[in-house]
């Protein structure tokens, strides 16, 4: 469950800043990272090329409907090596609040719909610390819940800087975002535009396996030595005692894994 959970937050994280959508970071203060909110046109789309340890895929990322405040996108994810017939997909729904901020309120895919209990704003006033309450339930022609998941965010204004990606070269804004789970932790560093939204963003993720020991494991001789005793009708106790005594438990050290995945812009139109 830990790994799937580790999982499900690096997608909901993909999801997240793709949908974020954000302009220039024009200030911060004590509680809040302001973060302007671009439009949501029908039609407009984005296509990025999503790369982690040697693996490509691409994401293309689509607005579809836009009414009454509630904006709906579409994501098609195509991996490297695969044969697909039809792209992977997940459908995302977010609110335009009143304030002028983004917040998303599920997304659903084949497998899971995901909703957030508690609005996650993903661009407007953020604060510097959100907290995201989310709900997994698998899609099987019935409801059922899987997981629910508490999730802190810390958001950060680290600058302005130029970056080059393949759909061009863009003065960005960067906010560095971090969060921690039961086995490790997740840090973006975001890079934004004015009119855009992502153009780049860095995925760190650290896994900390701890350390743990393995009971001794029997040789096939010494099973051999053992059912030989008893078919002869000895007593075994004088065999049990020699495996004890020959036998240790196996210390397995802690161990970190980090995976990076970087996520850039190769196509865009903004409608």
């Amino acid at each position: 469950m830990m790994k799937s959970k580790s999982y499900s937050i690096m997608i909901g994280t993909i999801i997240i800043f793709l949908y974020a959508s954000t302009v220039s970071l024009v200030g911060t203060d004590a509680e809040y990272v302001t973060i302007p909110c671009s439009s949501y046109n029908v039609g407009s789309y984005r296509i990025y090329t999503n790369t982690s340890e040697n693996k490509l895929s691409v994401i293309k990322d689509y607005v579809i409907s836009n009414e009454n405040g509630i904006i709906q996108i579409l994501s098609e994810f195509y991996f490297q090596g695969m044969d697909q017939e039809q792209p992977s997909s997940t459908t995302t729904n977010v609110l335009s609040e009143k304030n002028g901020s983004i917040t998303m309120l599920k997304s659903t895919n084949s497998t899971f719909t995901t909703s957030y209990l508690k609005p996650y704003p993903i661009c407007g006033l953020v604060p510097k610390e959100v907290k995201s309450i989310t709900v997994m339930e698998m899609n099987l022609g019935y409801s059922e819940k899987v997981d629910t998941t508490v999730t802190i965010w810390t958001n950060k204004f680290i600058g302005e800087e130029m970056v080059k990606v393949k759909a061009g070269e863009f003065k960005v804004s960067v906010i560095e975002s971090k969060t921690k789970f039961l086995n490790g932790s997740l840090t973006n560093i975001v890079y934004y535009t004015q009119g855009i939204g992502l153009v780049k963003n860095i995925m760190i993720m650290k896994t900390i396996n701890p350390e743990y020991e393995v009971a001794p494991t029997l040789t096939e001789s010494d099973i051999k030595k053992g059912v030989k005793s008893l078919e002869e009708g000895k007593d075994i106790s004088s065999w049990l005692d020699s495996l004890s005594e020959s036998s240790s438990t196996q210390k397995i050290e802690s161990t970190t894994h980090q995976t990076i995945t970087t996520i850039e812009l190769v196509e865009y139109k903004i409608n």
